[in-house]
């Protein structure tokens, strides 16, 4: 007569303890996996355009009395591209172009930096973090920096960056971005007629440089409310010129 096979209730708890156990380090393991690249840009990266909300203020704030300069609306892109995660996930940020319409002091803004999404320490409350180093105009790059703030759940990106953390005179740009569509970026190659220059133009007498070609492209964002231009134009640095003639990539 065989013998029948009996579970106590210890070992019954030992095989629940061990499921669970593997359980639950299957779900650390997607929980991680789903958490990372959160905007979901990649490697290659996605350009963000600015929308409503994004301005620039710059002026005196509590406590000092002096005037704060009413808030300029802003315009421009960024690009993020995911860099990985070192107990946050880290965006690297370039081609920062942010334009200010109508306000001498600080028509334009460039620069690069990294964005930051997570949970710095032992808060549960997802967090975001934007470090940029920017110039305004001609002025000597300066660090913007927004600190750990709560981040929006609609999937866009709205976060104050200043350089002294809003202490009496200081520098405020707030960051308010959606992700550009694929679908409004058309790329543009440039063609044989692309060419740089720099020297003297117009009735300067110093001399002036023989016109190099260039290569390389342009990506063109429909609706983004603005322009594209080249770094160095000819209205923004007198001395520079460059002649831009391409075509769609892949047209012949």
């Amino acid at each position: 007569m065989g013998t029948k096979s009996t579970t106590t209730p210890i070992n019954s708890i030992l095989r629940s303890v061990r499921i669970g156990g593997l359980v639950g380090i299957l779900l650390i393991c997607m929980n991680g996996v789903a958490s990372a690249d959160p905007l979901g840009v990649g490697n290659a990266g996605a350009i963000f355009r600015l929308v409503e909300r994004a301005s620039f203020q710059e002026g005196c704030f509590a406590p000092c009395m002096c005037p704060v300069m009413v808030e300029q609306p802003m315009l421009g892109t960024f690009r993020l591209a995911y860099a990985g995660a070192s107990g946050v996930d880290v965006y690297q940020v370039t081609g920062v172009n942010f334009e200010v319409p109508g306000h001498e002091a600080a028509s334009r803004i460039s620069g690069t930096g990294k964005y930051s999404i997570g949970s710095p320490d032992a808060a549960v409350m997802m967090q975001q973090r934007m470090e940029l180093d920017l110039r305004v105009d001609d002025s000597p790059p300066a660090h913007f920096d927004s600190g750990w703030v709560s981040r929006p759940q609609d999937g866009g990106i709205f976060i104050p960056v200043s350089i002294h953390g809003m202490y009496c005179w200081d520098r405020v740009i707030t960051i308010d971005a959606r992700m550009v569509p694929a679908a409004q970026l058309t790329p543009y190659r440039l063609g044989a007629g692309a060419t740089y220059q720099f020297g003297c133009f117009g009735p300067c007498d110093c001399a002036i440089h023989t016109e190099r070609p260039m290569r390389g492209c342009i990506l063109f964002s429909v609706g983004s409310g603005g322009n594209c231009e080249s770094e160095h134009d000819q209205t923004a640095h007198p001395h520079r010129q460059v002649r831009i003639g391409g075509h769609p990539r892949g047209r012949n």
